[in-house]
């Protein structure tokens, strides 16, 4: 159960990653593609801050320092490959097919999950340093942003 908890809370790390990524400024060819086609150049600075933000949530101790580093760069490192696919993905919009455009998202989604293997085994690591009652107050957190995300997913019923 826990290690489902945790699982589950990395997937959700990383797809806050992944939306910080396309949360950067879009440019002015991005705008003007249709919607299924726009993602944005993103930067440095939303993942930045990002690890910054879970940096002080997880109450990252001096002696989780060292593992804490290797976790971040994993998410700089992961951000700046989504980042420069979905780069090219905009680049070669106006040009690509149909099948052009699924096989783009398709790298997407596996640098995504290539992403989150690398992710599991030093966020595992860290984890496994933390006090019991560390742990707790991680998994409590990880359970916020499924809910959060969960609820944001989710639509009212339509109104007949």
């Amino acid at each position: 159960m826990k290690r489902t908890v945790v699982i589950s809370g990395m997937l959700m790390i990383f797809t806050a990653l992944v939306l910080s990524v396309r949360a950067g400024v879009a440019t002015e060819a991005q705008s003007r593609l249709p919607a299924p086609h726009q993602a944005t150049a993103g930067g440095t600075r939303g993942v930045e801050a990002r690890i910054a933000t879970l940096h002080a949530q997880l109450k990252i101790t001096p002696a989780e320092e060292a593992q804490w580093k290797v976790v971040a760069q994993i998410m700089r490192d992961n951000a700046a490959t989504l980042k420069a696919l979905s780069q090219a993905r905009v680049a070669q919009a106006p040009t690509m097919s149909a099948l052009d455009d699924v096989r783009s998202y398709a790298q997407i989604a596996e640098a995504h999950a290539a992403g989150i293997q690398k992710f599991l085994p030093a966020f595992t690591t860290l984890y496994d340093q933390m006090s019991p009652a560390q742990q707790q107050l991680v998994d409590r957190i990880f359970r916020k942003r499924i809910h959060a995300h969960t609820a944001s997913q989710t639509m009212p019923p339509a109104k007949s």
